[in-house]
């Protein structure tokens, strides 16, 4: 007998009368199969069904204990909580089990996965961001930061940020642990676990009055642990323009920003589609003297190795779009400009960063119902299932992201449960399923799954009546063993009540004596054959001669 330290056990359940009788009855949940080793003599074995499970069972006797040796393999489940594999061996004549050995523990061990490296994230923008500033305007960076890596921890996580305070002066910042030493920013943040929301950091900066119009103001952040390497954010930009304050229709040469207008552009990624990752980008260019300004053209670099992409247009907004690939970029534009009071063309640039994270696998999970039985889950999967019953599968597949997949294809084989049932095709064909009888899988395709959201597709099928009683291929073969399994995301496995193929069967012991007996035996019988078939040879051939000499007579 098998049995796992933990499990429920009943060893000393039984007396020698129930022992004795056949076939007997397993006093604990063992093994599916026990294949024994060609060539071993001396055993019996018998062949039940237990109605515990409705799996097939075998239990092995030694008909002589000093001469039969073999080898038998043993297969269990292990639960999440045993710590040993116990063998028992049992003594049929005096029905009870020989005492229990430490020999006969087998230690379950487990690997531990080391714990996963954490990936860190950080970002920064300007909330509700304008497309120029002039001198004495206020407005405010956020850093957003996290780990991406399910189950790790970043440890001794710090923010940084060097703050360019020679052209803005820090007016606040949050949260209150952050702190400003001139001009560097730094937020000791602890360690990090994984979670799908960013923290964040609000620093909120006044532009000086001295800034000069035209001028451009970046910086970035960065984002250290001491168990993961360092990230840095995109750089992030504003423009600085300090308005001509006459008629712009009369150049006033006395103010170089109306004279010599200067120019700032700002780009932003107007519209974002996360499915498809097509971005439209929008770009505003702004002058301290417009009246005297002309755009010339706009020459967009995505920052993914396409080509640049030139458009000749003099209004002062322009929009194209670009699809990306899962990664992280930075585009930038380049506008070609000129004005009264400046020679030739003149070109000013800005940038955005853009990023789109890979795909992530779909979830999948499963439910089973014995609609005939009315059994739902776990109650449905440990009832024997019997002939006409019907069982409805439900999938659910998920998306863990904060956009809209599409395209998805939704597939489950099924093989395993055609051994013991028939699919109920119309039902399929009504939920938009159809079966691809080569692969034994049915399939839904074109699935569109909503953000954080999830679809659910179901099938039926029918047992068998009657249940087949095929035996299975081998000991290691998963077919026809009488149960249906099935997997998609979390696996199902059903007993089936199938019908008993055999009762008893014995494997003959055949020694070196049984083989001189049966060698002795045939050589009697052949000498004496041969012995009768000379005899008669030789009585044919004295009839032969003696009715030569009489002529015939």
């Amino acid at each position: 007998g098998v049995t796992t330290k933990g499990s429920p056990s009943t060893w000393n359940a039984h007396d020698p009368s129930i022992l004795n009788k056949e076939p007997l009855t397993p006093p604990d949940k063992q093994s599916n199969f026990i294949p024994l080793k060609s060539g071993t003599s001396g055993l019996t074995y018998y062949e039940f069904k237990w109605d515990y499970d409705q799996a097939i069972y075998r239990r092995y006797f030694v008909s002589s204990a000093h001469s039969a040796s073999f080898d038998v393999t043993i297969n269990v489940q292990v639960k999440s909580l045993d710590k040993y594999l116990v063998v028992r061996l049992l003594d049929r004549d005096l029905g009870q089990w020989l005492q229990h050995s430490s020999s006969c523990e087998v230690p379950i061990s487990r690997e531990v996965p080391p714990p996963p490296s954490p990936n860190l994230e950080v970002k920064k923008t300007i909330l509700d961001k304008k497309t120029s500033y002039k001198p004495g305007d206020e407005y405010t960076y956020l850093i957003q930061y996290r780990n991406t890596v399910n189950a790790s921890l970043a440890e001794n996580v710090v923010i940084t940020d060097e703050l360019d305070t020679k052209n803005f002066d820090v007016v606040k910042v949050s949260p209150a642990e952050a702190k400003v030493s001139n001009g560097f920013l730094k937020l000791e943040a602890g360690n990090l676990a994984y979670s799908t929301s960013y923290r964040e950091v609000r620093i909120t900066v006044r532009l000086k009055d001295q800034i000069s119009s035209g001028s451009t103001v970046c910086n970035a952040s960065r984002m250290t642990a001491s168990n993961a390497g360092a990230k840095d954010s995109q750089n992030v930009c504003i423009g600085v323009i300090t308005p001509c304050p006459y008629d712009n229709s009369v150049p006033d040469i006395n103010n170089p920003n109306c004279s010599e207008p200067k120019v700032v552009c700002s780009l932003v990624d107007a519209a974002v589609n996360l499915t498809t990752r097509k971005v439209t980008f929008r770009t505003v260019v702004e002058s301290t003297n417009p009246t005297t300004t002309q755009v010339f053209g706009y020459n967009y670099d995505f920052g993914d190795d396409t080509p640049v992409q030139a458009f000749e247009v003099t209004g002062f907004t322009h929009e194209t779009m670009h699809t990306y690939q899962p990664g992280d970029y930075t585009t930038r534009v380049t506008i070609s400009y000129g004005a009264q009071g400046l020679d030739g063309k003149q070109q000013v640039d800005c940038s955005a960063p853009i990023s789109f994270e890979e795909d992530k696998p779909v979830g999948q999970s499963k439910v089973v119902k014995n609609i005939t039985q009315d059994k739902t889950g776990e109650a449905a999967e440990k009832t024997s299932l019997r002939p006409n019953d019907v069982l409805e599968y439900t999938l659910t597949t998920s998306n863990s992201q904060n956009y809209e997949r599409v395209g998805i294809d939704v597939s489950d084989y099924i093989g395993d449960i055609l051994d013991y049932a028939s699919l109920d095709t119309a039902f399929l064909k009504e939920q938009g399923g159809t079966y691809d009888e080569k692969t034994k899988k049915i399939v839904w395709t074109d699935i569109t799954i909503p953000a954080n959201g999830q679809v659910l597709h179901s099938f039926r099928v029918k047992i068998k009546d009657p249940i087949p009683a095929t035996n299975r291929p081998s000991t290691v073969a998963t077919g026809f063993d009488c149960k249906i399994s099935n997997e998609y995301g979390n696996e199902i496995t059903i007993n089936v009540n199938c019908p008993l193929v055999k009762g008893i069967e014995t494997l003959p012991n055949t020694g070196p004596g049984s083989s001189m007996v049966m060698l002795t035996l045939i050589t009697t019988l052949v000498g004496y054959f041969f012995a009768r078939n000379r005899l008669l040879v030789k009585e044919l051939g004295l009839v032969r001669t003696d009715y030569a000499r009489t002529g015939g007579m």
